[in-house]
């Protein structure tokens, strides 16, 4: 599971957006557009293997998108991405995505509101935060 240690995680733009939309189609069931990547959204990856878009605002962001090719998860990429994030974290999940909850749960993250009929299937969003990690 150490594999995740070779590869560096780095700025993604539009040139990637053909390895990302084959992730993201995998595991969201939609395409990613190249607005979606661009400003002011941030993006980030390991080419091939995941990715994460965020926004960021001064010491806070908020994850877009995160996915993981099917055949890299559960090596820890995903968890590389977040961890590279500085500052509290903000998500939506939902709530039928119990994987992905337990996951984020397992990350530190905490559910502090729910937004009911979010998703345009009519599923409730459950929204949730990571506070920044000090170590003194």
């Amino acid at each position: 599971m150490q594999e995740n240690n070779i590869a560096e995680i780095k700025s993604l733009d539009t040139r990637d957006i053909n390895w990302m939309d084959r992730i993201h189609l995998d595991s969201f069931g939609n395409s990613l557009l190249e607005s979606d990547i661009k400003s002011p959204y941030i993006a980030r990856g390991i080419k091939d293997i995941c990715y994460i878009i965020f926004t960021k605002v001064c010491d806070e962001s908020e994850i877009i998108y995160i996915a993981v090719d099917r055949a890299h998860r559960r090596h820890g990429y995903a968890s590389r991405l977040i961890d590279d994030l500085k500052g509290d974290i903000f998500l939506d999940v939902r709530d039928k995505n119990e994987g992905a909850i337990e996951f984020y749960r397992a990350m530190g993250f905490k559910e502090y509101n729910r937004r009911e009929n979010y998703y345009k299937d009519g599923s409730t969003a459950i929204l949730m935060k990571r506070s920044k990690i000090c170590i003194h």
